[in-house]
């Protein structure tokens, strides 16, 4: 059957303090256009079929293609749980997208059980199993707080506020601080962790940060975040690591208690 299916490219690795990608080599030859010169080969060629959802992930290089066997709009739906489940599981950004016309073979990709994803420090492995279970188990508290925890890496100026979002849509699912904290704890949630994570983020009095959630109290001396050589002041670096786990901690509980209560 001939449908339209979509295609993701990568275009880096979502801000973290851990795992980097081969740079890319670019060239341009006008205003319009953009050569490049190489494309990391993050992928092998290979595909994943998502049967119970009308949906083959087809591999290769840097790209992702959703190829669908129906023409109905239901299959859709899921492209973009899966590219917030893969961006976060592998720290790859698979954000540039665009529409495909034309049939994929997706014959000429391999059948596999896991994909793996080459990063520079290490490979990913991501098996069929985990994505089938992660869209068996999603509600909107993970859907909510994986796109928060994106859209921090994404836009650093605002992290700490967006990583709290994505905390606090868990926490207020679960009824509370507290409640999240003893449902979440024998999946990982590190009680110290996190409420060190949510004072930095609260602070008016003693060490305010210029991008915490609240304006300092009327003479607190404010602590300046370098956003742009986050990764390489150490204490702004401790900070974001420190952050950085703190919200996939949290995630990664609420996951976990999930495919543990389904």
């Amino acid at each position: 059957m001939r449908t339209i299916g979509i295609k993701l490219q990568a275009s880096g690795i979502i801000a973290n303090p851990w795992f980097t990608l081969p740079p890319r080599i670019i060239t341009t030859g006008g205003p319009s256009s953009t050569i490049w010169d190489n494309k990391p080969d993050i992928t092998p060629k290979s595909r994943i079929e998502l049967e119970e959802h009308g949906i083959t992930l087809c591999f290769q290089t840097d790209e992702i293609e959703f190829a669908f066997s129906t023409d109905r709009e239901e299959p859709r739906y899921f492209v973009t749980p899966i590219q917030y489940f893969i961006g976060y599981r592998t720290f790859i950004n698979y954000n540039i997208t665009w529409p495909v016309v034309d049939h994929v073979e997706v014959a000429g990709f391999p059948l596999v059980d896991a994909i793996d994803f080459r990063r520079v420090e290490s490979v990913e492995a991501v098996p069929k199993s985990a994505i089938s279970t992660y869209l068996q188990v999603l509600d909107e508290p993970l859907h909510y707080a994986m796109a928060f925890y994106l859209i921090g890496c994404e836009n650093l100026r605002y992290f700490l506020v967006e990583f709290y979002k994505a905390v606090e849509a868990i926490e207020n699912h679960l009824g509370g601080e507290r409640r999240c904290l003893e449902v979440l704890s024998p999946h990982g949630v590190e009680r110290s962790v996190v409420k060190e994570f949510k004072a930095q983020c609260n602070d008016m009095f003693k060490a305010p940060l210029d991008i915490g959630r609240h304006a300092p109290a009327p003479g607190a001396p404010v602590y300046a975040v370098d956003l742009r050589n986050l990764l390489g002041r150490p204490r702004s670096r401790e900070l974001f690591e420190q952050a950085t786990v703190a919200c996939r901690q949290v995630i990664d509980g609420y996951l976990k208690f999930r495919e543990a209560s389904a």
